[in-house]
């Protein structure tokens, strides 16, 4: 697989460094609220989600990242390319019948840090 292309997406609201993020999920919705650098509340619903991780690492430790190495930077938004989790995630889905190895890949990943 070629190496991961971190794209920052830097006309989404930036993240306060102290924000807390708020989560709402259910199967194929997810919706993120967080206070932005401005100090004003940015509500973002992303509408045909399949997955997403929340977590570590936090922003003292993001160098660890595997991402890091590829430009993925503090209190930011991206959007990843040749990403190893949505290929992972497709190799998981591959025992599906009617599975679409092309149409799952072209599922975005974007990752706010």
């Amino acid at each position: 697989m070629p190496s991961p292309i971190v794209i920052l997406l830097d006309s989404w609201p930036i993240p306060s460094s102290s924000s807390e993020v708020t989560l709402l999920a259910t199967e194929t919705k997810l919706c993120l609220r967080y206070f932005t650098q401005r100090d004003e509340i940015a509500l973002i619903q992303f509408p045909l989600v399949n997955s997403f991780r929340f977590g570590s690492p936090n922003d003292e430790a993001l160098g660890g990242h595997p991402l890091a190495q590829f430009g993925l930077k503090r209190y930011s938004v991206h959007r990843i390319e040749n990403s190893s989790w949505l290929a992972e995630l497709d190799r998981r889905n591959a025992v599906h019948p009617n599975h679409d190895s092309s149409r799952f890949m072209a599922a975005a990943d974007l990752w706010q840090t």
